[in-house]
This record gives C-alpha cells, sequence and structure tokens, in this order.
C-alpha cells in the first residue's frame, strides 16, 4: 500500500515493480512509508520479470519523473546504486 500512496507501482505482462524517490544514503529508506524532500534516487522495492531490462526499462521510459540514481538490494545485503544516464538505450 505505501509504494501506491508515496511511490510507483508498474505492472505489465512482463514487468513487476515497486520504487519510490528517496535521497541517495538517507536514513530511513528502509521504510516504505517515509518519504523525501528532493530525492535523487529511485529505489527499486521490488522486481519481477527479467530483472535487468525490468530495471533498466523503469529508468529509460517508465519513471514518473527524472532521477539521478536508481538503488536496489538483493535479499538483505547493501543497497547498490547505479548512476542513471539519460541518453543510454535499451
Amino acid at each position: 500500500m505505501a509504494h501506491l500512496q508515496n511511490g510507483v507501482v508498474v505492472s505489465t505482462p512482463l514487468h513487476f515493480l515497486m520504487a519510490r524517490a528517496v535521497v541517495r544514503g538517507a536514513v530511513g529508506v528502509d521504510d516504505p512509508w517515509q518519504t523525501f524532500e528532493n530525492p535523487d534516487t529511485w529505489l527499486i522495492w521490488a522486481a519481477a520479470g527479467p530483472s535487468a531490462v525490468s530495471v533498466k526499462t523503469f529508468c529509460l521510459t517508465m519513471q514518473p519523473f527524472p532521477l539521478r540514481w536508481v538503488a536496489w538490494a538483493r535479499r538483505t545485503g547493501p543497497l547498490i546504486y547505479h548512476l542513471i544516464k539519460q541518453n543510454e538505450t535499451l
């Protein structure tokens, strides 16, 4: 429910993705109800489908507004940050 109110949910026949805008390195990014002023990162909370394609497709064509970074974690690992290159192609 938090991502429907404070983030974005993308569902297509090939992809499912939940993300929200956060501040890179800020405290509270692990709380889906936390919102941030002046976000710079899309935090991918959940993704299904061909994961690399899902994240890249979201960053290049589906994000509701452009941000500089995208981040995700695998299970309980640390967040991985990747710079979004706006001129990158699919």
